[in-house]
């Protein structure tokens, strides 16, 4: 009888070609600018789960925004690209602050996702070998996908408003409305915001006449419509609509006549959300400040950063195979630490700190802590105890399939 390895097949290498050929950027460091690593090890023959993001850019764009819509058009391509080679399986799409949305929607995934399988496609990573595109879950409905090179909903100087700027609005509207169908907002994905503007939040706050006949929020508004808000954001998380939700900013940390060519506010309440939602490295970036690509190479680093932490503390308790094992033959589970092929261990069989085998689940997710996310579906096996993978470990699942 042959034996086979469903994870015997190397991976592919994650040489994610996002466009970088097809845009200029003021630099080509494609590492992150703080040292980690960009390149996951993974050992002949291991795999790993890829843990998965969704991100969503709020882009700027009223007119003194200008200056950075190139510069985003160049530099999120680079970003994307880090992201997985470090191992994410990413959705990226945008959407302007205040004007109206572009349609029809487009959404970047990485190519775990399906549809690179698809229509002469090539670069498709399976979620695990043996795996297949059609698998619950791994594919965007095909009429938002869009390869990266052709992404086009950044924001240009013909999409620049002046409409009032009500950025927590827009926010949740993308995530609970906007996207909704269209795959983008997976429940076993972190999902991450990065909010760009020189103005303030207010949304849904009530006006009132000041004494000098100025507009201020009537008495308790900021408060109140701050606090409806960080609620509704974290509803997310607590309605299973994401594993994790975060928020960064990149917002003008002082009220200033020279912003980008133009006068800016505090953005206060895009700064305290940030604060809260796990994005406030990102409070000590300014978009006031020149050359803009340093401010917005600051704040993908801030992201990078934020869930290289993550990645890093990931435990992966389930991994599965594409066919059932036969388990009249051998059977061997093996991890590398850290994507090490130098640093193998053999894991038992035992329920305390080995292996044991479910059997066939649909939509079981395999990271389960520091919280539940990334749903497979195949012959899983979990991995009890010591025995999980943590961080860049990987593993191997020799077997014979049942005849």
């Amino acid at each position: 009888m042959r034996q086979i390895s469903n994870s015997a097949t190397t991976l592919k290498a994650l040489t994610l070609i996002l466009g970088i050929g097809l845009l200029s950027s003021c630099g080509d460091n494609t590492t992150f600018r703080e040292g980690v690593s960009t390149k996951r090890q993974v050992a002949p023959g291991s795999f790993f789960i890829p843990p998965s993001v969704d991100l969503l850019l709020v882009q700027d764009d009223s007119g003194s925004g200008a200056e950075s819509f190139a510069e985003i058009q160049a530099e999120t391509p680079l970003f994307l690209n880090q992201l997985q080679e470090r191992g994410w399986d990413f959705h990226f799409t945008s959407v302007p602050l205040t004007g109206s949305i572009i349609t029809p929607v487009q959404v970047v995934p990485s190519y775990y996702d399906g549809n690179w399988a698809l229509n002469g496609r090539t670069g498709w990573l399976p979620l695990f070998p043996g795996a297949t595109a059609g698998l619950p879950g791994l594919t965007l409905p095909a009429t938002y996908f869009i390869e990266p090179w052709n992404y086009s909903r950044f924001i240009t100087q013909s999409h620049v408003t002046t409409t009032a700027e009500a950025g927590f609005t827009r926010v949740h509207q993308a995530l609970t409305q906007t996207y909704n169908n269209t795959g983008f907002l997976r429940p076993g994905a972190i999902s991450v915001v990065l909010l760009m503007s020189n103005s303030e939040d207010t949304s849904e706050i009530a006006w009132c006449t000041a004494p000098d006949n100025s507009l201020v929020p009537c008495a308790g508004e900021d408060e109140r419509t701050y606090g409806l808000y960080e609620t509704r954001f974290q509803n997310l998380e607590n309605q299973g609509k994401t594993a994790d939700f975060r928020f960064f900013s990149l917002v003008a940390q002082t009220a200033t006549t020279n912003c980008l060519n133009g006068s800016s506010r505090r953005g206060s309440r895009y700064l305290r959300m940030a604060t809260h939602f796990d994005g406030g490295a990102s409070n000590q970036l300014n978009i006031c400040n020149h050359p803009v690509s340093g401010s917005i190479n600051g704040a993908f680093d801030a992201i990078a950063q934020n869930l290289e932490g993550t990645l890093l503390s990931l435990q992966t308790e389930y991994v599965a195979v594409a066919t059932a094992p036969n388990f009249n033959e051998p059977v061997t589970l093996t991890k590398y630490i850290n994507g090490d092929a130098n640093n193998a261990q053999t894991i038992p069989q035992n329920a305390q700190n080995g292996w044991t085998y479910v059997g066939y689940q649909a939509s079981i997710n395999s990271i389960t802590a520091p919280f539940s996310m990334r749903p497979i579906t195949g012959y899983i096996f979990r991995l009890n105890g010591s025995a999980k993978l943590v961080g860049l470990d990987t593993i191997k699942v020799d077997y014979i399939r049942q005849p």
